[in-house]
């Protein structure tokens, strides 16, 4: 029985709608995307949107991953991605609806470097921010999120449960560098251990390495070097 409801979970086709806050213009449109939507041609809510609102909004819930309000949209301001299989079970962070969805985390370890390379707007700083405790994970319930308590329950029995345990207790310190190595950073937070045998950047502070990243014709780095306090 749980093999068979596996089996159906990895066949659901599941939907992210992502709506550009910056892009989206719906009094400057005929919103396109609501009058193309086959779905809402059936009657049904999955685009909501008039020339008073300030952005438009999607139902992953009823899209049916047409594509079409994509193409009809005029600002390309909207992304639908499919995903092969349900993970509304595993993701951590979500600004709000039609924002990106952050599912899953990197798991940073002592003595190592976790590198995060990528393009833009696909949730690096999000997750580094998380990592250093400067953001609480929400686990994609942005109207109501979770406590602490709750979060760590959401992580138990993982390595990321013991993790957000020593940056509550302060057993761990993570601190930002704005520049590493002289490269320009887009987002950098090392975790600061005397005990590691890691180079020691220009500023002082304690930092492993980083992956360079071409960006606009710049070099940035993005790393996660995390060490307990007391080792």
């Amino acid at each position: 029985m749980g093999k068979d409801k596996e089996t159906k979970e990895e066949q659901t086709l599941t939907r992210i709608a992502i709506v550009n806050s910056d892009k989206c213009k719906p009094s400057k449109c005929r919103q396109e995307c609501k009058k193309s939507c086959p779905v809402v041609r059936m009657g049904k809510f999955c685009i909501e949107v008039g020339p008073k609102d300030k952005i438009a909004y999607l139902s992953e819930e009823l899209c049916i991953g047409c594509g079409i309000c994509v193409k009809k949209c005029p600002f390309d301001a909207i992304l639908i991605i499919n995903l092969p299989k349900n993970l509304s079970s595993n993701t951590t962070h979500r600004y709000s609806a039609n924002s990106f969805k952050l599912h899953r985390l990197p798991m940073p370890r002592a003595g190592q470097v976790l590198g995060l390379v990528g393009s833009n707007g696909i949730g690096k700083s999000t997750a580094l921010k998380i990592l250093a405790g400067k953001q609480k994970p929400n686990l994609g319930r942005f109207a109501s999120p979770p406590d602490w308590q709750e979060i760590l329950t959401h992580f138990r029995g993982s390595e990321l449960q013991n993790y957000f345990t020593k940056i509550l207790e302060d057993d761990m310190k993570v601190r930002p560098s704005p520049r590493l190595a002289g490269w320009e950073v887009s987002a950098v937070w090392c975790a600061l251990c005397s005990g590691c045998s890691v180079a020691v950047g220009g500023d002082g502070w304690t930092v492993a390495a980083a992956v360079e990243v071409p960006q606009k014709g710049r070099r940035s780095a993005l790393c996660v070097a995390a060490s307990g306090a007391a080792h």
